[in-house]
Formats: structure tokens, C-alpha cells, sequence
């Protein structure tokens, strides 16, 4: 795995001491590593602004940011590392700005002020208003990212965009080890760790220190498309990079979810038609390699996956089931949809839908739904344009919402729109412009 750097072999060794510990209720230990290792990883930055430091963590923080500061889960406390360092991070970029006069919204952040407000009409659409708030809360934390990103031009070196998006990479590597862990304790030894569960009599789920097993597979590839343009542009040791991302995908697999190494396949496929036509035209043999990579990709993921699944890798899960009820609810309520809050939701219809855009067409209706259409495409354009790295995890994000439900409350999608929004306003590109090797 890519990275030499002694703050971010704290957070490691903070992360998978909280995944061992956490089962047997070591929660004041727990408490105290994660002060400890927090205080240590500033020490060692200290010549950094408060900005970078509080960014660095925050995007770290993302593989402890589905239990509370002593381990527990998230449903005994929402006081996680991520979150203290979300409010800090906010609260110091928006005050100093403001101090200095000098807050300002690009257009990417005004869409996604208006966002933030619009969505306050959904919460008074909400049979009730507290469940709503809950999901409008993790909702509108990404956006506040984009434009606390947009706010921070001062303090951002290129190293420290280099730093950043090899945090996120680290991050996704240590997720990946403490997967892997917790896969062998149980298989091995039979030890439970972290969150596990055996579904339906067939399917061993390894949900790592997260709330979701969907979730986590995703995340897992994200750090993957990453590398795959580092290695594919020569950025980055192309065996290290490659091993990186095998060991990503693999980890992925392990968590039984499908979502993350179907979007993966899907992302692959996408960044290569280019390609496929520029080999056609002056490398030929190379197409024969690119679509051998290709089929043996989505090949020796379907085995694994059935390997962990049995005979119903292929089922839908029931999802279709679910999106045609919520678009049957968008139907009966095209406006202002039925509201925000997952219990709202269920108590109305049943299961929340696994399709962002099902679900937030029969929560938020038209009124919310085509914002939030908008900024998305903006995002996605605007990195393809500017810094494809970013697109390509963006797209792997977006992706895997079409088949999970609540992409927002995945703490991952606001730290990658963070990076893509300091990266933005300050011009890095990788395609060309700027020919920088990426070693971390």
C-alpha cells in the first residue's frame, strides 16, 4: 500500500486497535488512543495551517466515522472523530473568512447553498419533522463541504493537494486491512469483530467498523479508481499501484455487498471506451490487452462474488420491488414529494428505495429532485473537465447510489467532494497542464 507517512500509521494503529477493542467494551482506551493519536498527528503537522490539519484528519477520520469517539456505534452517539472535525473544520474556515471579508461562493457552491435551502422545505413536508432533520442533516453535510472547500485558497500548497487525496487512498487502505482482519478472525478463529452478520442462511457479511455493508464496499473501490489513473498515467510505481488495487477490489468482495465491485466494473468500462478507439486507430494489439483486462476484471469478480453469495449474486435483493413503489409515491406527490426521514418513509411506504434517484424523487419531489439532478451533473462535468482522478471516484460514487439507499450518510461521498473542491479552486489538474509524479 502507498504511503511512508508516520501520522497516517497512527491512524491505522488507532483504527485497528478500535475494531478489536470495541467488542469487548474497552471504551475509555478506545477514548484515550483516539486523543492520544489525534493530538500526535497534530504535533507531528504542526508547521501546517489549522485548515490542513483539520482537512488531513477529517478525510482520515472516514473508517471510525460509523462509531462514536469511545467505539460504541453510531446509535448510542453521533459525537465520531469525523464529525468533531466536520464542525471544527467549518466553523474555523467560515469565521475567518468571514473576519477577513473574503467568503465567497463559486457556482458549484452557490447550487449547492440553494440545495441546502431548498431541502428545508422537505423537512416541513415531514409527517415528522425530527427523523427529518436527521436525514437532512447527513444530507446537506457533503454540500457544506464543497463550499467550506471553496473557501480555503489560501492555505493549500500542492503538496497539500497531493497530501489530501493520498489521505483518502490511506483511508480506503486502512478499511480494506481492518476488512481483512476481521475476515480471518472469524473465519480462522471464529471471533467476531466489528460489524458482522450471517443473512438469509448463505451470506457471510463483514461490515468492518460501518453501518452498512453497501457502504463499505464502495468505499473500498473509490480508493481503487483513484490509483487506477495514478498507475495508468505513470504517477505512481505501477506494480505498487496494481497491487494496491487488487487488494482494494478483494476487500471489497469480502464484504458479500455487490455494490462496490459492480460500480467498479461499470467505471472501468467507461474510462476505457475512450481508449478503445485512440488503440484502434494507432495501437491495435493494445485493444486486445485492454479487453483481456477488462473481461478477466469483471470475469474474477462474478466467481468471487459468487463465491461469497452462492447462487444469488444475481438476485435483485427486491430492490426493483422498492423503486417501483417509490415511483408509484413520487407519482401520487410529484411536487413536494412525501418528505424526508427514513421512519417517515417506512411508516408511509415500507422500505426505502435503493436508487438515489427513486428516493429522493418520492422524498423530495420535483422541487428537490431536479436541484439536486443539476448539482450533481455539475460535479461530474466539472471534474471530468479539471481533475478526471476525482471524476472517476465521483462516478464510482454515483454509480453505487443507483443501488443503495442514502449515499449522503456515507461520510466518504463529503470528504472526496471536499478534496475535489479544494482541488478545483485551485486549478490542479493531472491531465497535462500540470505534470506532477505523485508519489505520496
Amino acid at each position: 500500500m502507498i504511503s511512508d507517512s508516520k501520522d497516517r500509521f497512527l491512524v491505522l494503529l488507532l483504527t485497528i486497535l478500535t475494531l478489536v477493542l470495541q467488542e469487548y467494551s474497552y471504551n475509555r482506551i478506545v477514548l484515550l488512543l483516539g486523543i492520544l493519536t489525534w493530538i500526535a498527528f497534530s504535533l507531528i503537522n504542526k508547521k501546517e495551517k489549522v485548515e490542513v490539519i483539520l482537512t488531513r484528519m477529517l478525510i482520515l477520520s472516514v473508517p471510525l466515522s460509523f462509531v462514536s469517539i469511545s467505539g460504541k456505534s453510531y446509535s448510542h452517539s453521533i459525537v465520531s472523530w469525523y464529525n468533531i472535525f466536520f464542525v471544527i473544520l467549518a466553523s474555523v474556515v467560515i469565521i475567518r473568512n468571514l473576519m477577513e471579508g473574503s467568503f465567497k461562493l463559486s457556482k458549484l457552491s452557490f447550487m449547492s447553498l440553494q440545495l441546502i435551502t431548498i431541502g428545508l422545505i422537505t423537512i416541513f413536508n415531514s409527517i415528522n419533522a425530527k427523523d427529518a432533520v436527521k436525514q437532512y442533516i447527513n444530507l446537506i453535510i457533503p454540500f457544506i463541504l464543497i463550499i467550506i472547500g471553496n473557501n480555503m485558497q489560501g492555505s493549500y500548497s500542492e503538496e497539500n493537494n497531493k497530501k489530501i487525496l493520498f489521505d483518502y487512498i490511506w483511508s480506503t487502505n486502512i478499511t480494506g486491512l481492518g476488512t481483512l482482519l476481521q475476515y480471518l478472525a472469524k473465519k480462522l478463529i471464529d471471533i467476531k469483530l466489528g460489524n458482522y452478520a450471517f443473512l438469509g442462511g448463505y451470506r457471510h457479511s463483514f461490515g468492518f467498523l460501518f453501518a452498512d455493508y453497501s457502504f463499505l464496499s464502495l468505499y473500498l473501490v473509490t480508493g481503487a479508481t483513484l490509483l487506477l489513473y495514478l498507475v495508468d498515467k505513470g504517477k505512481i510505481n505501477k506494480k505498487i499501484g496494481a497491487i494496491n488495487i487488487i487488494f482494494l477490489v478483494i476487500t471489497s468482495v469480502i464484504t458479500s455487498a455487490r455494490t462496490g465491485i459492480f460500480a467498479f466494473i461499470v467505471v472501468v468500462g467507461i474510462l476505457s471506451i475512450p481508449k478503445f478507439f485512440h488503440y484502434l486507430i494507432y495501437n491495435f494489439p493494445r485493444i486486445l490487452i485492454l479487453t483481456l483486462a477488462v473481461v478477466v476484471l469483471a470475469g474474477t469478480s462474478f466467481m468471487l462474488v459468487g463465491n461469497i453469495r452462492g447462487n444469488r449474486s444475481l438476485s435483485d435483493s427486491g430492490r426493483g420491488k422498492l423503486n417501483q413503489r417509490a415511483f408509484e409515491m413520487f407519482l401520487e406527490n410529484p411536487i413536494l414529494g412525501v418528505g424526508f426521514g427514513t421512519n417517515n418513509y417506512s411508516k408511509l411506504v415500507g422500505m426505502i428505495p435503493h436508487n438515489l434517484i427513486f428516493q429522493y424523487l418520492a422524498q423530495g419531489g420535483l422541487v428537490f429532485f431536479v436541484p439536486l439532478l443539476v448539482i450533481l451533473y455539475m460535479i461530474l462535468s466539472s471534474s471530468r473537465r479539471r481533475d478526471p482522478i476525482i471524476f472517476g471516484a465521483i462516478l464510482c460514487i454515483l454509480v453505487g447510489a443507483l443501488f443503495i439507499p442514502n449515499i449522503f450518510n456515507s461520510r466518504y461521498m463529503g470528504a472526496i467532494l471536499l478534496i475535489f473542491s479544494i482541488r478545483d479552486i485551485h486549478n490542479i489538474y493531472l491531465n497535462g497542464v500540470k505534470e506532477t509524479r505523485y508519489e505520496s
